[in-house]
């Protein structure tokens, strides 16, 4: 239809069929705001003609649109309609929506625990499409946290519904008649991803000439489907597959050709995660061929990656990446940058334990992360001995004495106060006193109708509950349209009724919530300045510690050294 954007007027759009308004749907739907008033179309006409089945469909295109959070809340809304309808596609689809979304958010046990529940709901309706879906996504996350035996099986139990003589009508019968003549595309759509599941399950299983042999059969899969669906990212994948394969089968020329061929591709088209891979695979295989140092600057771009977009990570290649810097920075007047590196190990290995435990308990016994922490320690303490002895050196003149003891006169007397405001914010009553204080309301006419008033306060309660306030680029637009209300209602409610602006009001979130973790997490103590600052959702170290002084009258560094000493 190749629209403007002024032309999807409510006229134009009430004068589509159906089928045309999900046709339309497709069209714009990388356009999250023409695709949301496409959509409302189409679910205020289900609303009026009362089509349970219509409406879900409404539903379910808001669901694959917005933001993760507001996305759950449309599936659950799909699950409410149609959990008592006998239907092929309602409400397993549904749970696959919020899998997906659970796994955008990294929440590893609630994606895995909705995949069963579609499942179970596809194998009741026999719906092949969504049980391939989901034995695709099973499989993955079992190869990469679980029992990698048991994602094979799950994997070749995939494979044999999508070969099998039925397969091709069932997944007919599930698509709307519109859509029947791209059947055949995604027919072998999925073919080629049922052999890119075979790979990755021998990836993980270090199989390496199995994995080996099923690339061959995909590179003559991908030549006889250019110009499909899906094409261009199933070349990618199969260029970083091969990559990583050539490495571990230590045909390092290969895996250098693979990874020449997968940065040669167009950057706009390139997702930071094979971009990051490529760096990596590339830094390897010239480590393998003894260039060292070349290899380093490409570990060193991967870094650079990895720095940039941290939201989406592939623990397993990212853990390989800052074990070999680890290693590479062992040597003397290298201390900084292995601590650096120390850290992010760390960090990995908390990510993967979330998974590890919830799919494979016993795996938890072999994870690096106590002994990491230990030499990280001790790296620290080497480095205090020598700012130390650096110290005397500096106090030893006699030129500057009465300055030194005028400063450490200042010092003490800083300290006790310190002393004194830590020993009052580790109290979790003052805490809680704080909080309340902060949401108490005020007297202030806020001239907007106490309905409104009253639902963007239970928004905002939402927001805080959730703990929204940890993403850093929340901001007063985009939360107002996640509370589904405007930014200058959103600003005088914060002002009236908390009491503060609307960036005080997220710091002050950001560092109660912070104050929370610190006194609950031992591991949390562990981390840097940074790392805390970026969990609790600030965009640097440097804004985290002058909020946190502001806020509690001390700096984030005495409060962790002092409550690591309390509570230790």
């Amino acid at each position: 239809m190749n629209l403007n954007a002024q032309e999807l007027t409510q006229s134009y759009l009430e004068g589509l069929e159906d089928e045309e308004l999900l046709d339309l749907f497709n069209e714009v739907r990388l356009d999250s705001v023409r695709a949301e008033k496409v959509a409302r179309a189409y679910l205020d006409r289900a609303r009026k003609e009362r089509d349970t089945i219509k409406m879900a469909r409404g539903y379910d295109r808001l669901s694959r649109i917005l933001s993760p959070k507001r996305n759950l809340a449309f599936a659950d809304s799909i699950i409410e309609l149609t959990q008592e309808l006998d239907n092929i596609t309602y409400p397993g689809l549904a749970y696959l929506v919020k899998a997906v979304n659970y796994g955008v958010m990294d929440d590893t046990k609630k994606e895995y625990e909705n995949y069963l529940k579609a499942y179970s709901i596809a194998k009741k309706q026999n719906n092949t499409v969504h049980k391939i879906f989901v034995l695709d996504r099973m499989a993955t996350l079992q190869a990469t946290f679980g029992d990698k035996n048991r994602a094979l099986l799950l994997q070749k139990e995939r494979d044999s519904i999508v070969n099998s003589e039925e397969y091709y009508l069932k997944s007919l019968e599930a698509t709307r008649k519109t859509n029947r003549g791209k059947s055949l595309k995604y027919y072998k759509n999925d073919k080629i991803q049922s052999r890119r599941c075979f790979i990755y399950c021998y990836l993980m299983l270090g199989q390496y000439d199995i994995a080996k042999s099923h690339l061959d059969s995909l590179e003559v899969q991908l030549n006889s489907f250019k110009g499909g669906y899906s094409y261009s990212r199933h070349r990618r994948w199969f260029l970083d597959a091969s990559m990583e394969v050539s490495y571990f089968l230590g045909d390092f020329k290969s895996a250098l050709k693979f990874s020449d061929s997968l940065m040669s591709i167009d950057k706009q088209l390139l997702s930071n995660t094979e971009y990051k891979n490529a760096f990596l695979f590339n830094g390897l295989s010239y480590i393998g061929l003894n260039e060292a140092e070349k290899g380093l600057k490409y570990l060193l771009k991967s870094d650079s990656v990895f720095k940039i977009d941290t939201t989406r990570f592939n623990t397993t290649n990212d853990r390989i990446l800052y074990d070999k810097l680890n290693k590479y920075y062992s040597g003397p007047n290298k201390t900084e940058k292995k601590i650096e590196y120390l850290n992010r190990l760390i960090f990995l290995d908390s990510v993967l334990k979330y998974g590890y435990t919830y799919f494979e308990p016993k795996y938890i016994r072999e994870f690096e992360t106590p002994l990491l922490l230990e030499e990280k320690q001790q790296l620290i303490n080497s480095l205090e001995e020598k700012e130390q002895r650096n110290q005397r050196l500096l106090w030893a003149g006699g030129v500057v004495l009465l300055a030194a003891l005028g400063f450490l006169g200042y010092y003490y007397r800083r300290q006790r106060l310190f002393q004194k405001r830590f020993e009052a914010l580790v109290q979790p009553e003052n805490l809680k006193n704080s909080i309340a204080e902060a949401d108490k309301n005020t007297k202030e006419s806020l001239e907007i109708d106490p309905e409104i008033v009253g639902y963007i306060l239970n928004g905002l309660q939402r927001f805080e509950t959730s703990k929204g306030f940890v993403d850093s680029k929340i901001s007063l637009n985009n939360l107002a349209k996640e509370l589904d209300t405007n930014s200058n209602y959103l600003s005088r409610v914060i002002n009236g009724k908390k009491g503060k602006g609307f960036s005080q009001y997220l710091s002050d979130l950001r560092l109660d919530y912070c104050i929370t973790e610190l006194l609950s997490q031992e591991l949390y103590r562990k981390f840097t300045i940074k790392a805390i600052a970026e969990e609790c959702g600030f965009k640097n170290a440097e804004s985290f510690s002058r909020g946190f002084y502001k806020k509690y009258g001390i700096y984030p560094s005495f409060y962790i050294k002092n409550l690591s000493k309390t509570l230790n």
